[in-house]
This record gives C-alpha cells, sequence and structure tokens, in this order.
C-alpha cells in the first residue's frame, strides 16, 4: 500500500514537473517572488492566555475615551466603524489573540493594505485615522505600564492631499438673503444655513447653543457636542437678525432632510457649490479672517481644540484678506 502511494506521489510530482516547465519565464519568476513574499504570522491558537491582547484592550480603550469625553453618537459610531474593521482583518489572518506588545510597524501596513482593498472607499486619511487611533490606545497601554514602549511611536500614517477649502462669498451670502424662495421649507433651510455662516454653529450645536446679553455684548456660547470645547460667538448682525425672526427658536429639519433641501438650495440659486453644514462653518470661518480677525479667535469661536485645524481646513484667503492686509503694510510705512 505505501509502495502504490508513493507511486502514485512520483506521478503526480512528475505531471507538475512538466507543468511547470511549460510555463513562461516571466510567469515561474512572479510565482517564485509571490511565494517568497514575507507573510503575517498567523496564530489561530492562544498561546499565552494571560498575556494582554490587542483587541480587547483596544475595546477597552475606547470605551473609556467614550465614557470620559461624552463624545457625540455620530462620534461613538466612527470610533465603532475603526474598531470593527481593525477586528475584521485580525480575525481575516489569524491574529485575533494578538498580544499588544506584537503590534508592529508591519502590522500597520498590512492593515492599511487591507483596509484599501476591503473597504468600498478608503482614502489615505481615512486608513490614517485607523492607524492614529491605534497609536493613541498604545499610548494608554504605556501610561498604565501594560507596555514597556509604543511600537508604533516613530510611524507616522500617509493622509491625503488636503482638499481645497469650500466657502461660499459675502455675494452668495446676500443673494441667498435676498432671493424670492417659493417654498417655505427652502426658505427657512436658507435662513438656518445663513445663522450657521453668521456663527459657525455645527449642525450639531445648533439646539443647544445659549444666548447671553452680557456686559461686553451679547454672544452665543455652550461646550461644543462633539469635544465638549467651550466657544463664544458675538452676535453679529446677520445671526441677531435670524434669531430674532424665529424668537430664538430656529426649526432644525433633521440632518437627512436638511442636506436634501440644502442641495436643492444650490439647484435653484445656481451656486455652484456643494452646500453642506461643514461649508457653512468654513464660510464664517473665511468671512471673519477676510475682516480681519485672528485665526486664534476664529478656532475659538468655532469650538476647536487645535488651530492648526482651523488654518488647514477652514479657511480659505481671499482677495479682500490680502487687500487689507497690503493696505495695513502701507499705512505702516
Amino acid at each position: 500500500m505505501t509502495e502504490l502511494n508513493n507511486t502514485g506521489l512520483a506521478t503526480i510530482k512528475q505531471a507538475l514537473g512538466l507543468i511547470w516547465g511549460l510555463l513562461p519565464k516571466d510567469e515561474q519568476a512572479t510565482f517564485i517572488a509571490e511565494y517568497n513574499k514575507p507573510k503575517e504570522v498567523v496564530t489561530i491558537i492562544d498561546s499565552d492566555p494571560n498575556a494582554p491582547k490587542f483587541l480587547l484592550i483596544f475595546r477597552t480603550f475606547l470605551n473609556n475615551i467614550r465614557d470620559v469625553n461624552g463624545l457625540s453618537k455620530s462620534t461613538i459610531f466612527k470610533h465603532e466603524k475603526i474598531f470593527k474593521n481593525v477586528s475584521d482583518y485580525l480575525h481575516s489572518v489569524g491574529l485575533q489573540y494578538l498580544q499588544v506588545k506584537d503590534f508592529k510597524v508591519r502590522t500597520a501596513n498590512a492593515l492599511d493594505v487591507w483596509l484599501h482593498n476591503n473597504l468600498k472607499s478608503c482614502s489615505k486619511t481615512h486608513s490614517a485615522r485607523h492607524i492614529e487611533m491605534i497609536k493613541r490606545c498604545l499610548d494608554y497601554c504605556v501610561n498604565d505600564e501594560v507596555i514597556a514602549a509604543n511600537p508604533l511611536a516613530a510611524y507616522k500614517p500617509q493622509r491625503s492631499k488636503v482638499k481645497n477649502v469650500i466657502a461660499i462669498t459675502e455675494d452668495e451670502i446676500d443673494m441667498l438673503l435676498r432671493y424670492p424662495f417659493q417654498s417655505d421649507m427652502l426658505q427657512i433651510a436658507t435662513h438656518v444655513y445663513l445663522f450657521q455662516c453668521a456663527t459657525g454653529l455645527s449642525y450639531g450645536d445648533l439646539k443647544h447653543y445659549r444666548y447671553e446679553n452680557l456686559s461686553d455684548g451679547e454672544w452665543f456660547t455652550n461646550s461644543r457636542k462633539k469635544n465638549d470645547e467651550s466657544y463664544y460667538v458675538p452676535v453679529f448682525p446677520l445671526s441677531k437678525s435670524i434669531f430674532n425672526h424665529y424668537k430664538g427658536q430656529l426649526p432644525i429639519q433633521t440632518n437627512g432632510t436638511y442636506n436634501r433641501l440644502l442641495k436643492e438650495i444650490a439647484g435653484v440659486t445656481n451656486i455652484k457649490k456643494h452646500l453642506t453644514t461643514h461649508t457653512a462653518r468654513k464660510t464664517f470661518a473665511t468671512v471673519k479672517y477676510s475682516e480681519g480677525w485672528s485665526v486664534e479667535a476664529i478656532s475659538q469661536m468655532l469650538g476647536q481644540k487645535s488651530v492648526k485645524t482651523t488654518e488647514t481646513h477652514y479657511i480659505k484667503v481671499n482677495r479682500r484678506r490680502i487687500l487689507r492686509e497690503k493696505i495695513t503694510l502701507e499705512n505702516n510705512n
């Protein structure tokens, strides 16, 4: 029986050798190169049940920042998607029991490739957010003395090129203010959008701001739902006009309805820009910057933690700002 099996194996081996010989040299070289590529170690059995596992600690870390920071539902949803994607990757390569100390740069690189290959849409920035969240988790592990050092400390994931800031102009603001809409819903949505353009408030904060009339002026203020940062926005003429028109109670539509109406508004008024709640915040930042406000003050009014974020993603430098600085410099000379 053994002799028969050996004879059969020899026949198969001979046949494979003949097939291999028929392959073109370049295909043989490609096969060899693929076969010799370094592969992620697959460990389906938990070799050390007592060692801290990455997925378990990643879950604990995300729960902790959710509970401590009081995150918004949208931010929690994004964090859950990141966890699911990382978990799906580790399970797909048999690394569900990966120890914290073993989440190396090669693991991060392999995760990056997997995200781009397996998600319907994955930009460099989207992938980078996964790696950056993992780096934060590993820092958390260092602080808790689970590991001695963050193995990804020097790792810098690539982000997509910064997109141009989309904001509407002051002429377009004036046109929206005067446009004779035939629909009450479009008119109301326009007023809400212009209120955002005049205050910088995000959609999530439209229902939670406070109006305060203090000795140093009128303010819209509160803490942002997204990051709990405090903001203080002076009540400018446009925002005051809309605020008074609705007696302090703006009619806020659902997010989906609001975005649909903004798209319709852009079509009706022939504004060739994608109107969103974010373009309203960027319009506020751009207008205030062109008026001479500092980036630091604008960042505070927007309730952002990073001035760099405001400068890079929210402000579009325009001719009016350049002209203002030109006049200032000429007057100083």
